[in-house]
């Protein structure tokens, strides 16, 4: 791997990672067709980048992270969530989804990584996806009322065990916390920004826990750095693009939208052997 590779691969991180297709599996398709890399490197590689994620999301949302230290818990206020401030309520809506997500992320990490395919995994996803496109059109035809759903303890649990779902290979852990959230009818844009902040925890851990399973011995770290900064430049343009056209466009048309985008990766690799 050189320079120009490790840029390019970068930019293919920061901007799939924050979509509904798998930002780990792009980069590996990239790097074998492109560059005819070794997949051990490209997934450990893969892996690495998600560092630059971790650095935008701090930098994107430090107001919101920083007024949730402030918050002070105390278990009396779950039954009061309604009526909580709006930082109290992303610390527990956090906390509880992150909860939820190492329910059953640890596990099937630790079952499955070695034996679910890519497209059998993306299967979950482009399913989300038909739903999300039924929704749509069928909010669009009626012209009912959208985005009124709470993002309370519920959504939080569901939404949680869902994003557990997106340390199997093949699966967007953007794009199936945000099918999640739109399915309870959750406003597209604060569906977005809950997704990109539920991340963080998620990826810090990801990023760790691949350092003990398989380790990242074998990369050279100035391309890391390189490969990192890329895909750090990149997510945080991907993030501010995406909650500015959740903010621009009706519930509907988004719900269609990443629908359209979940169900891609599936119907790649049925036509091309992807992931097979």
């Amino acid at each position: 791997m050189d320079i120009i590779q490790a840029i390019v691969l970068g930019i293919v991180q920061g901007v799939t990672a924050w979509i509904p297709v798998s930002s780990k599996t792009q980069v590996i398709i990239f790097g074998t067709l492109l560059y005819k890399l070794p997949y051990s490197q490209l997934l450990a590689f893969a892996l690495a980048l998600h560092v630059g994620d971790i650095i935008a999301l701090l930098v994107l949302f430090r107001r919101e992270l920083l007024s949730m230290l402030s918050a002070r818990p105390a278990l009396s206020d779950l039954k009061n969530f309604s009526s909580l401030d709006e930082n109290k309520k992303l610390a527990y809506f956090l906390a509880i989804s992150l909860a939820c997500s190492a329910l059953v992320g640890l596990p099937a990490y630790l079952l499955l990584r070695h034996t679910l395919t890519d497209l059998a995994a993306s299967t979950l996803l482009a399913f989300a996806g038909c739903l999300l496109i039924g929704m749509g059109a069928l909010m669009y035809l009626s012209k009912a009322a959208t985005g009124k759903g709470e993002a309370g303890l519920r959504a939080a649990v569901l939404t949680g065990l869902a994003q557990g779902l997106a340390v199997l290979p093949g699966i967007s852990r953007s794009g199936i916390t945000e099918s999640a959230m739109l399915l309870q009818n959750i406003d597209q844009e604060r569906a977005v920004r809950l997704s990109f902040l539920m991340g963080l925890p998620l990826i810090m851990a990801a990023v760790a826990l691949f350092n003990f399973t398989d380790g990242y011995g074998s990369l050279d770290l100035s391309l890391v750095a390189v490969g990192v900064a890329a895909s750090t430049v990149t997510a945080y343009v991907t993030m501010s693009f995406m909650l500015e056209l959740a903010r621009r466009i009706k519930f509907y048309w988004f719900a269609l939208l990443m629908g359209v985008i979940a169900i891609v990766p599936f119907v790649v690799g049925v036509l091309f052997g992807i992931g097979t």
